[in-house]
């Protein structure tokens, strides 16, 4: 899955009229997973309790798609989720209500907690502002989490990208790049953002 998603990206990348593309477990519009989570200094009595915060697995050119550079830190590379250690990326909202202003969220740190078992603790790296993910007709910012989809792909994602030209005509050029790698892979639900 993931040697399918970053050829996806290349030649996603490559399209005349391209700025950037990446792949995300859930596009705006859409709720991303619910899980679990623990942070680092803030004892968590029953992991089988743990607050729900919203995830996306995402790709290193998501946010530049999204046109949301980072606040503070960085956005994903395309190492993380490979060699490097674990990383996430929060956005302002769970970084505000975390580490108040006074506090640098940078180098924090929270890991996952599934079916009651922790996971690794993963370093905050970025602060991202606030994009509308669920439901955007309550004009509320939930607060969410972004790991590198390399960490764990999903076996169904969403394609996002940035264009020069009316995204509209790009439709033909995205799905004849998805079938280059896998001309058997359907791709369906093509609408722009807007």
């Amino acid at each position: 899955q993931v040697s399918f998603y970053e050829q996806l990206e290349t030649r996603l990348r490559a399209l005349p009229g391209v700025e950037a593309a990446s792949v995300a477990s859930s596009l705006l519009g859409h709720e991303g997973n619910r899980l679990g989570y623990e942070i680092e200094g803030e004892p968590l009595v029953d992991p089988q309790q743990a607050p729900q915060v919203g995830e996306l697995g995402i790709g290193a050119d998501y946010f530049r798609v999204m046109d949301a550079a980072p606040l503070l830190g960085r956005a994903f590379t395309d190492a993380d989720g490979v060699a490097g250690g674990p990383v996430v990326i929060v956005n302002r909202a769970f970084a505000g209500k975390f580490w108040p202003a006074a506090q640098n969220p940078l180098g924090k740190r929270l890991r996952l907690v599934v079916e009651g078992k922790p996971g690794s603790w993963l370093t905050v790296v970025g602060v991202v502002p606030d994009i509308f993910q669920g439901d955007t007709l309550r004009k509320r910012f939930d607060a969410l989490i972004y790991l590198p989809y390399r960490e764990e792909p999903e076996a169904s994602m969403s394609v996002a990208a940035r264009t020069r030209v009316a995204a509209a005509t790009l439709g033909n050029a995205l799905r004849h790049a998805v079938q280059e790698v896998d001309e058997d892979l359907p791709v369906f639900a093509l609408h722009t953002l807007d």
